[in-house]
């Protein structure tokens, strides 16, 4: 698994991340100020260390819908899905955001393991019509809290990943309260993805939090 490091790691302040979250910065010197300011959508987190796969062609959404958990065979542009890829005895192998944006289905997976999951898929392609490409060393993620839509003309991304939770999406079924009610409904989370070497340029001016803050 390759691991791509970030320029953010050398802002003032940043403390590289260990584990599953290297190559991004853990926090920039105040991780709890840092994780107000995200919750208030005046901050994003540099997430550039997750990885990111695209599948082109005509049968790309019948294919990967007979691949993984998630039901993709009329995924609409732009609707926002998460999938797994199991083995025979249905445990998690790989587990991947999904966005279609008309041509391409986007495919936003753990750090390190935008090869793996690449090698995978185009291991599964036999003569069907679609091409897979590991493009984590050309787009970068970047993820913020947007209930307001103020912060994603700022950062500019080409393609946009709306966390479904805890929203209920249509087909699904809801366990809890009304989604406008849920205490989680501000959270609104999103993944963008913007050019590997623009990253500094699109966060420029926007404070940053780093990986601790996500996951608090």
């Amino acid at each position: 698994m390759s691991q791509l490091s970030s320029p953010l790691l050398f802002r003032p302040g940043a403390v590289a991340a260990k584990g599953a979250d290297a190559g991004v910065p853990a926090h920039y010197g105040e991780p709890l100020r840092e994780q107000r300011l995200l919750i208030a959508s005046k901050a994003v987190v540099d997430q550039s260390h997750l990885g990111v796969v695209t599948v082109a062609g005509p049968d790309r959404l019948s294919w990967l819908h007979s691949l993984t958990s998630q039901h993709l065979t009329d995924l609409e542009p732009g609707i926002c899905v998460e999938t797994l890829v199991l083995d025979p005895q249905g445990r998690i192998e790989h587990a991947a955001s999904v966005v279609d944006d008309g041509e391409t289905t986007w495919l936003i997976t753990e750090s390190g393991h935008g090869a793996d999951l690449a090698k995978w898929l185009d291991s599964m392609r036999f003569m069907l019509r679609v091409e897979v490409t590991d493009v984590t060393e050309q787009w970068a993620a970047v993820g913020y809290c947007d209930p307001d839509g103020t912060l994603t003309p700022k950062i500019a991304p080409a393609i946009i990943w709306d966390d479904p939770w805890p929203r209920t999406l249509r087909g699904g079924t809801r366990y809890g309260p009304p989604d406008e009610e849920h205490p989680g409904a501000r959270r609104w989370w999103r993944l963008g993805l913007v050019p590997r070497a623009e990253l500094e340029e699109r966060v420029a001016g926007i404070d940053l939090a780093g990986a601790w803050a996500a996951e608090a």
